[in-house]
């Protein structure tokens, strides 16, 4: 009695070899059934219904978004990433002409405000305002920044003071805030040089604005 041959048997077959109620071998794009039986034009296959796993909903196939970890600096744009290499390799250096000081400034500037997105507004501002008056040609885009930057850091440096806590206030955030006030003075006066509409603002005018920027600022000594 002869042994019944057992064979896998397929289930991804196509069409016609399930009509035939042959055994398919799957050959892509025909199978070797249909090409031996001249009907390889005619090899269908049945449509994978498998739904495949959602990587994005908003964007199927690219890489799953990481949320950044609570607590994170919050990443820069390409504009506030050029600002900030502009002052460590130029801006920090016209503050001071003292090579020491300067590297001091280039390294532990960065370092102080860059965890506070709310505070780095003032560092912006001035290396912007320093951008404009090195490139007069182009100085627009980059005095337009340097408002943008000065504003925000205003309204920020005070918003912070004011609800600042004897919990918030370390070393750090101390001199966060000092430097914040000092880099939106200098942003201050350095606007009238590159910015003609702003030649005209009167010596009280540039007090009253440099007022604001220090106000408050007594809390954290």
């Amino acid at each position: 009695m002869s042994m019944k041959r057992w064979h896998h048997k397929s289930r991804n077959g196509c069409l016609q070899c399930r009509q035939r109620r042959v055994k398919c071998d799957e050959g892509r794009p025909a199978c070797r059934n249909c090409v031996r039986a001249e009907t390889a034009d005619g090899c269908t296959y049945r449509q994978n219904t498998t739904v495949p796993t959602r990587i994005s909903s908003n964007n199927p196939g690219t890489p799953p978004r990481i949320p950044p970890a609570p607590g994170s600096p919050v990443p820069l744009s390409y504009r506030e990433l050029e600002l900030m290499h502009h002052f460590c390799i130029s801006t920090s250096h016209a503050i001071e002409d003292e090579p020491t000081i300067a590297s001091r400034m280039r390294d532990v500037a960065p370092k102080l405000l860059l965890p506070h997105s709310n505070l780095v507004g003032g560092l912006l501002g001035l290396t912007a305002a320093h951008l404009a008056y090195q490139r007069p040609y182009d100085k627009e885009p980059y005095i337009a920044l340097a408002y943008s930057h000065l504003n925000h850091a205003l309204v920020q440096s005070q918003h912070s003071l004011q609800n600042l806590s004897s919990s918030q206030l370390t070393p750090e955030y101390a001199g966060a805030l000092c430097l914040t006030a000092i880099c939106t003075s200098l942003t201050i006066q350095a606007l009238p040089v590159v910015d003609p509409n702003q030649s005209s603002m009167t010596p009280i005018q540039r007090f009253i604005t440099n007022f604001r920027a220090f106000r408050g600022i007594s809390v954290v000594f």
